[in-house]
């Protein structure tokens, strides 16, 4: 059974939502309601929202996106690497021996 947040725990996730430590401020909000995962991320992306909306100065981590542009540049270099290696390969293979 869920119970509200205490004011010492709601402290302790703001301080880690301003860290940018939402597993930690998910994890607290958890142990001191008795709420489920859903309901504790509900609720603790809510706070963050009304927080950020009042208090954006004290966020010191930068929001994190959703997706993983890193990744596929990393992959798009990867690619292009693993071609240029084929095409040498191929050119070399064909080259006139002697």
């Amino acid at each position: 059974m869920e119970r509200p947040i205490s004011t010492n725990a709601l402290a302790q996730v703001q301080s880690a939502l301003f860290k940018g430590d939402k597993i930690v401020a998910i994890k607290i909000y958890r142990q001191d309601t008795g709420s489920s995962l859903a309901e504790a991320k509900d609720a603790v992306d809510k706070l963050e929202a009304e927080w950020r909306t009042a208090f954006p100065e004290k966020f010191t981590a930068a929001r994190r996106s959703k997706g993983c542009g890193g990744c596929v540049t990393v992959f798009i270099v990867l690619g292009a690497l693993v071609l240029l290696v084929l095409l040498v390969m191929m050119r070399w293979a064909h080259a006139p021996k002697g």
